[in-house]
């Protein structure tokens, strides 16, 4: 699984620690279903990204 640093404004952090709160999910798993959902949207209209090949260890 990857890691990212993400820099968000102070009053978007907010909302989104009030929306995982109500929802009872972790802000992390918030944050993933939205970028999932905008990536399933763009597929849908320009058809399914290429992923690089696996990497051997």
């Amino acid at each position: 699984m990857s890691q990212i640093t993400l820099r968000l404004p102070d009053d978007l952090h907010t909302k989104i620690r009030v929306i995982s709160a109500f929802k009872n999910v972790s802000q992390n798993d918030l944050i993933t279903e939205a970028v999932q959902e905008k990536v399933d949207r763009w597929e849908q209209k320009y058809g399914t990204l290429p992923l690089p090949p696996e990497e051997d260890d």
